[in-house]
C-alpha cells in the first residue's frame, strides 16, 4: 500500500472513565488492488492534513455495516461485547508486508520509533494485546513504559483462535478494571485527542 494506515478511534472513547485500547500486530493487505489503492487514498489525504472523523466513517462504513474489509473490528467487538465507538485499537506496525511477515525485530523497531510515542497519545487505562507468540516480550515493556497500566496479553482472533471462554475471562478481567477506574479515573470530556495521528 506504501502509506501507515491508522485504526480506530471510537467516536466517545475520550468520554469513557476506563479508556480500552486493543493492539493488534500489523494491517494486514487484501488481495483486491483496486481496493488497497482506494483504501491508500483515505489514508493519504488523513497524513496530509484531513481530520480523523473521516477515517472513522471509512472504517464504519467498512466494518461496522457488513463490508468485507476489516472484519477483526467486528469480531472483538461480537466477542467482547463492546460498545466499539468507546474503544481505540492500534497496531504495533503501522504498514502491511508482503506475505503478513511480522518478524520481532520489525515489531521492536516499530514500537520504538512510533507505537511507544502513541500509546502515550492515547493514554488508555487498560491495554490489551491480541497476539500472545508475537507479543509475549511486549507487555514487560509497556508496563515499564507506563507503570499503572492494566496490560493483558490475549490471544488473537483469528492466528490463535480467541475462543469464547477465553473471551468470557477477558470481559470480566475488564469489568473488574473498569470499575477501578469508573471511581478514580479523570478523563477528559470531548477531547479531540485522535488529532494526535497527525504528529
Amino acid at each position: 500500500m506504501g502509506v501507515p494506515q491508522p485504526r480506530w478511534i471510537g467516536s466517545k472513547y475520550w468520554q469513557v472513565p476506563c479508556r480500552i485500547l486493543l493492539v493488534l500486530i500489523n494491517p494486514g493487505q487484501s488481495i483486491d488492488e483496486e481496493w488497497n489503492q482506494s483504501e491508500a487514498k483515505v489514508f493519504s489525504q488523513f497524513h496530509n492534513g484531513g481530520r480523523y472523523d473521516c477515517l472513522r466513517t471509512h472504517f464504519r462504513q467498512c466494518a461496522l455495516k457488513g463490508g468485507s474489509q476489516h472484519t477483526w473490528l467486528c469480531r472483538y467487538r461480537d466477542l467482547l461485547t463492546w460498545d466499539i465507538e468507546e474503544i481505540a485499537q492500534i497496531n504495533m506496525a503501522w504498514c502491511a508486508t508482503v506475505d503478513n511477515r511480522h518478524p520481532h525485530g520489525m515489531l521492536e523497531e516499530c514500537f520504538k520509533r512510533h507505537t511507544a510515542c502513541l500509546l502515550g497519545a492515547l493514554e488508555p487505562h487498560v491495554v490489551l494485546l491480541s497476539g500472545k507468540v508475537d507479543f509475549r516480550d511486549f507487555k514487560r515493556k509497556i508496563e515499564t513504559l507506563r507503570p499503572g497500566l492494566a496490560v493483558r496479553v490475549i490471544s488473537h482472533y483469528a492466528r490463535n483462535a480467541l475462543s469464547a471462554e477465553e473471551a468470557r475471562e477477558v470481559r470480566q478481567w475488564l469489568l473488574k478494571y473498569s470499575a477501578r477506574f469508573a471511581s478514580t479515573a479523570q478523563h477528559d470530556v470531548g477531547r479531540d485527542s485522535e488529532e494526535r495521528w497527525l504528529t
